[in-house]
């Protein structure tokens, strides 16, 4: 017979809803949302926004991004375009980092390529993940 409790994590799990972290990794996952994530989505916005493509990282004040609160949001005429959100889990003392989508045209979160150990992850992979996702999902209308 099966366990409730994994009948339980097996729902969650297949909605990509995590188990809260407990604190010490919630703490290193903080700590890698200040020092990775939060650049990484910085340099996007201010990229993205040079071409007149709206972009906004939420929360908007580096201090307040944490773990379960951190999304970089490109914005349109009324509702948001498409939100990158990254994920955290722990599997055998490891926290893994994966990052989920969604927009207009994506009727619920699909994830992103990226799913690795935070020690493997860096702002240049956290902007190429973006990038593909964005631009596999985004359709833009030629503004000439």
């Amino acid at each position: 017979m099966t366990d409730w409790k994994d009948t339980l994590a097996n729902f969650f799990n297949e909605r990509g809803i995590n188990k809260k972290l407990p604190e010490v990794e919630a703490k290193k996952v903080n700590s890698f949302i200040q020092n990775v994530i939060y650049p990484a989505f910085e340099k996007l916005t201010i990229e993205l926004n040079s071409y007149d493509i709206p972009a906004v990282v939420f929360p908007p004040e580096k201090n307040q991004a944490d773990v379960g609160r951190i999304m970089l949001v490109i914005k349109g005429a009324d509702k948001p375009v498409l939100n990158y959100r990254p994920k955290f889990s722990i599997t055998e003392n490891i926290i893994y980092m994966s990052a989920q989508i969604k927009g207009l045209n994506i009727y619920e979160e699909k994830n992103t390529l990226i799913n690795a150990p935070l020690n493997e992850i860096d702002e240049t992979i956290i902007i190429n993940d973006f990038i593909q996702a964005y631009s596999a999902n985004v359709k833009i209308i030629d503004r000439v």
